[in-house]
């Protein structure tokens, strides 16, 4: 008895960490997912909701060729992520899975120095899944100079839980908490198969479907923001301001999602009706979050097009000392570490008094981007300049001789 019962044991032991992923026509980039995260897991459950080429075979083909863990499910699509999902789901829980991590197919896993897995990576990143997800995760997305927070995974002895929203579904863990975060791993999403490549038609009806959600009240403010975004990615932008709006007045839900609400609330206002419109929107995200940098950005940038230099440096300077927060939604590096300083150095140059400010500005977007001819010339520009105020002892005062004598002594 005790050997038929050691035996039954070992055959039907459970896998450490499971990858979870509904797929449907992705052949072109199947292959390159599951080779890019086939050390990350220790087994693969695949749900195909209905593909029409080689994706399924493609899969299969993989697991078989790589002696992968793996098997392929079928799910008849019900235009209903949540579902799909939770099916999917409750398939990893079937292997008695420890952790099911739920991955797209455009997607992987990254280790701490931003690289796929190698074979060594896989057995720390299982210790850490076990000490680190102990009942849901979150984990940190990169994508296309954005990043943010994610859910990530759930243990599998958490019979309870399921996806919730038609749309940009979440995990329902059935009243099991808290929340954790996975540090020192990553997603990067390539996003070939993105949202902004799709019909408008497509982003239409996932914005209704959003909608429909909110009305029951389903994640209420995270469905209001996402039928927001599908609308203006549609093109839909009176839809979206309207969805936005609502989604700034309910309190539920992540402050960050209000936020960038509110702050698409000035970019489109400023597309449609000129930047006037937009300066209130952009004061009200400030208000919301004045860690960000993105506001400053836009009113800086919108105050340099109208000439108003000074309005322009002012918040351009505030703007450059933002520091971008694994905490900020759809964050853009960009904006944080480039834009902003850009706006504050080209709007300082026009200004005799904040000049001295400007050459650090180029100085310091030199150094971030040495090739740009454009940095370069106005950098030389405002140099020389400055160096004619100083022959001339024309400098606005002795503070600005001090700061300038020390800057051209780096």
């Amino acid at each position: 008895m005790f050997i038929l019962y050691f035996l039954f044991f070992s055959v039907s032991q459970c896998y450490r960490v499971c990858l979870s992923a509904i797929v449907k026509d992705e052949a072109k980039v199947i292959v390159r997912f599951l080779k890019n995260n086939m050390y990350a897991f220790d087994r693969f459950d695949i749900t195909d909701t209905g593909s029409s080429d080689d994706t399924v075979n493609l899969a299969i083909e993989f697991f078989v060729a790589n002696n992968i863990s793996g098997d392929v499910h079928y799910f008849a699509w019900a235009d209903d992520f949540g579902k799909a999902k939770s099916y999917a789901l409750e398939k990893s829980k079937e292997k008695q899975c420890d952790h099911i991590v739920f991955l797209d197919a455009d997607e992987e896993m990254w280790t701490s120095s931003m690289q796929v897995f190698k074979p060594s990576d896989t057995d720390a990143f299982f210790k850490d899944m076990d000490s680190q997800c102990p009942v849901v995760c979150n984990v940190q997305i990169y994508s296309n100079g954005f990043k943010w927070w994610r859910s990530f995974a759930i243990a599998g002895s958490i019979k309870e839980s399921k996806f919730l929203g038609s749309r940009h579904e979440f995990v329902d863990s059935g009243g099991h908490g808290p929340t954790t975060f996975v540090n020192n791993y990553y997603i990067y999403a390539r996003r070939d198969q993105t949202r902004h490549n799709r019909e408008k038609n497509s982003l239409i009806l996932d914005g209704l479907a959003l909608e429909r959600d909110a009305s029951r009240g389903l994640n209420l403010g995270r469905s209001l923001y996402y039928a927001g975004q599908s609308y203006e990615q549609a093109g839909e932008f009176d839809r979206a301001l309207a969805m936005y709006r609502k989604r700034v007045e309910t309190d539920e839900g992540w402050y960050q999602e209000k936020f960038i609400a509110q702050l698409h609330i000035g970019i489109i206002t400023e597309s449609k009706e000129g930047f006037s419109a937009a300066i209130p929107e952009f004061y009200q995200a400030m208000k919301i979050d004045s860690s960000r940098a993105e506001p400053f950005y836009h009113l800086a940038h919108g105050f340099r097009m109208n000439e108003n230099y000074i309005a322009c440096f002012l918040l351009a300077r505030e703007g450059a000392c933002k520091k971008i927060s694994s905490d900020h939604l759809f964050a853009q590096e960009h904006i944080f570490t480039i834009a902003v300083h850009d706006e504050a150095a080209v709007c300082s140059s026009f200004l005799p008094q904040y000049r001295v400010e400007s050459l650090e500005f180029f100085m310091y977007l030199n150094k971030r981007l040495p090739e740009d001819q454009r940095i370069r010339a106005n950098l030389g520009w405002v140099n020389n300049t400055l160096l004619d105020a100083f022959k001339q002892s024309t400098l606005p005062n002795a503070a600005a001789r001090t700061k300038l004598l020390k800057l051209w002594r780096q």
